[in-house]
């Protein structure tokens, strides 16, 4: 009985996958079509077509026609696989969620970089490229338990063509793309309009309830002070904080992009800790469907003879419990929250031990200060307010005396 059982189940099993498959063939087919390209644009839209088409045609002058005609197919590609997954479930909108706002926040940086209205970009090409880096590692570890090496390869091949300091340098200093950029600006204004309202309009601080400008709003980028996504008073209370109680969540949440952070922890912890950290705090985090996946590709990128950033320093028994589990396909999180721990516990250690007494973590400080004209007013906020307080306090103080003054002549009253 249980035998026909799992025959059952195996048919069911192969039905899909076969299923999955023959998209996947339609899918690549369709993609590599003249026919297919045009239905697949038309998915996207205009305004995404004619996206992709400034794009390429900056890269045909950038670099060569076929660059620009091999990147066309691959993003018409990506959205389709992308699509397919999406469709089949394989990625749910709550493992594309924490990618949502970085690849937003990229956007409307390019946007503005490319833009007329230079006053408006909070960074040069060399900051929209490492930003674009940090967001192709995150999008290649979603994808990779979902996608072929060479599809990954033709990922990394459309953010090495387009992401690059060189080739945004191009794009706006180069004459002869210049009708390019302009479409381009143009048509990611239409697409970035709901989103644009918001962070031009509004542009708010990112703390609960607050409808106050962020920091960037009051000061300009050649100030020097590091400008957290906060209005001037939260930012203010944050530095603070950190000031008094220095955690390392605030470099992993507050203030995540803070390269001389990351460089000084790697140079004293064990080797590639601080990204499998990151790494098996995402599987956490992570819906079931794809757990087995995420942790395949955690075992790929750390622990398996080919593996790109080894680390030897985790015990192999945990190794080993996680290689059994992912053969299984029955992966349940005790390996990796056992890394993740091991993980946290010499971070933690690191970084009070040696960073918070550390000159970085100094500089780090004094790059958080708000700029003198700001930190003055909430200084005189403070005098002002403490001032009231000592008036609320003379005047409890007069009205007890008062009273106690009241009480005395009762009692000689009493006594007469």
């Amino acid at each position: 009985m249980e035998k026909e059982k799992k025959k059952k189940e195996k048919k069911v099993l192969d039905k899909a996958s076969r299923a999955f498959r023959f998209r996947k063939f339609v899918n690549s087919t369709v993609a590599k079509s003249s026919l297919g390209r045009k239905a697949i644009l038309h998915f996207l839209g205009d305004a995404g077509s004619h996206v992709i088409d400034s794009l390429t045609s900056a890269v045909a002058v950038t670099h060569s026609k076929k660059v620009s005609k091999d990147l066309k197919e691959i993003i018409i590609q990506m959205a389709l696989k992308g699509k397919l997954l999406h469709d089949t479930r394989n990625l749910t909108q709550k493992d594309v969620l924490p990618l949502m706002d970085p690849v937003n926040y990229l956007v409307v940086q390019l946007y503005h970089f490319i833009g007329v209205n230079s006053s408006e970009c909070t960074t040069d090409a060399a900051g929209l490229a490492q930003n674009a880096a940090r967001l192709r590692a995150d999008i290649v570890e979603l994808l990779s338990p979902h996608m072929t090496p060479k599809n990954i390869g033709k990922l990394s091949f459309f953010f090495e063509t387009i992401a690059t300091e060189t080739f945004l340098t191009d794009l706006v200093t180069k004459p002869e793309v210049q009708n390019s950029r302009e479409a381009l600006y143009e048509r990611l204004g239409d697409i970035l309009a709901p989103l644009l309202a918001t962070t031009e309009d509004e542009n708010q601080c990112v703390y609960a309830s607050c409808r106050k400008k962020v920091i960037g709003a009051a000061v300009k980028s050649e100030s020097g002070c590091r400008k957290l996504s906060y209005c001037p008073n939260h930012h203010r209370k944050i530095f603070l904080r950190l000031k008094q109680t220095p955690t390392v969540r605030h470099f992993m949440v507050e203030d995540p992009t803070y390269t001389p952070f990351e460089e000084f922890m790697e140079s004293r912890l064990p080797a590639n800790f601080l990204p499998l950290y990151k790494g098996t705090t995402n599987f956490q985090r992570c819906s079931k469907n794809v757990r087995v996946g995420f942790a395949k590709a955690i075992l790929n990128k750390y622990f398996n003879e080919n593996c790109t950033n080894p680390a030897p320093d985790v015990p192999k028994e945990l190794v080993q419990e996680l290689e059994k589990a992912v053969e299984e396909k029955a992966v349940v999180p005790t390996s990796c929250d056992a890394m993740n721990k091991i993980c946290s516990e010499a971070i933690e250690q690191v970084f009070h031990q040696q960073f918070v007494s550390s000159s970085e973590f100094a500089d780090y400080l004094k790059l958080l200060e708000l700029p003198s004209f700001l930190e003055s007013s909430f200084v005189a906020v403070d005098i002002r307010k403490t001032q009231q307080a000592s008036l609320m306090n003379l005047e409890i103080d007069l009205q007890d005396l008062k009273l106690s003054g009241e009480e005395s002549k009762s009692d000689i009253d009493d006594d007469g």
